[in-house]
């Protein structure tokens, strides 16, 4: 439901942290695009989307992570992954977006899925 969707914004280091809590669906993916644009706009161009509590993401969910690495890279910053569980990295391996995030932790760490 689009109730149970949440981000939380934490800064370590030298980067925001998005933590996502619920589904990334075509409800929500605008949230969270939203919320990297604002991010970037108020010079967090340095961002990592922490997926730890996320089930679920659809193909519009994909376009919005897509869409917020643009704007990063844009103003001279990069967006990285954390946290996917089996479900979405199989998703990015299909669409081939392994090849565009970078991931954390290593894409080694997720053995053979």
């Amino acid at each position: 439901m689009p109730g149970d969707f949440e981000t939380v914004v934490v800064h370590e280091h030298d980067a925001a942290v998005v933590r996502v809590k619920g589904e990334v669906d075509l409800a929500t993916s605008p949230r969270l695009e939203e919320c990297v644009i604002d991010l970037v706009n108020d010079g967090d161009a340095e961002v990592v989307i922490d997926l730890t509590e996320t089930g679920f993401i659809d193909a519009s969910g994909l376009g919005a992570l897509v869409k917020s690495l643009d704007r990063a890279r844009r103003h001279g910053g990069d967006l990285r992954l954390r946290g996917l569980r089996p479900q979405a990295f199989k998703v990015l391996k299909v669409t081939g977006l392994v090849k565009v995030f970078t991931i954390e932790p290593p894409l080694g760490s997720y053995g053979d899925l």
